[in-house]
């Protein structure tokens, strides 16, 4: 599997993070402002400069604060990820607009990008709070933020 794709246009927004060549170098940055966003990607369609971004990897998720588990090749899961051993790691905002604690959250990544998000909470049970495709490590900060993910 490739490492890097190019992003569509509708994906470059602020804070996104790219990689871009110039002079036969790769440089990573992130897209600051909508007028930044608009300016690489008109750049890239004229040929000034590519840019490409990293598919989600194990060197993304570990720098969130999770830990790597263990691979598995049952069916099409691939790894998972795990934040800690029965410890407060995070509060998640629920649908009735209160936080409710996380012991341990988990994400599972599958093949084709597919990823599913995890929590186990105070009750015991284990609730999913995303199950999609994640890309990137940018799309996956923006999930954990819109899933009301805090971490303490």
């Amino acid at each position: 599997m490739d490492k890097y794709y190019i992003p569509e246009s509708s994906e470059l927004r602020v804070g996104f993070e790219i990689e871009y060549l110039r002079n036969g170098t790769w440089h990573e940055d992130t897209v600051n402002d909508l007028y930044y966003a608009y300016d690489t990607w008109k750049d890239h369609e004229a040929g000034r400069h590519s840019i490409r971004v990293k598919y989600l990897d194990q060197e993304d998720i570990e720098s969130l604060g999770f830990e790597y588990e263990k691979t598995m090749s049952l069916g099409s899961l691939r790894a998972s990820y795990w934040t800690g051993d029965n410890s407060i790691v995070g509060r998640i905002l629920t649908k009735e607009n209160s936080r409710m604690t996380c012991w341990n959250m988990a994400i599972h990544v599958f093949k084709d990008h597919h990823v599913k998000i995890e929590c186990k909470m105070a009750d015991a049970e284990v609730h999913t709070f995303f199950e999609g495709i994640i890309k990137n490590k940018s799309e996956l900060k923006t999930v954990l933020k819109m899933i009301g993910y805090e971490k303490v």
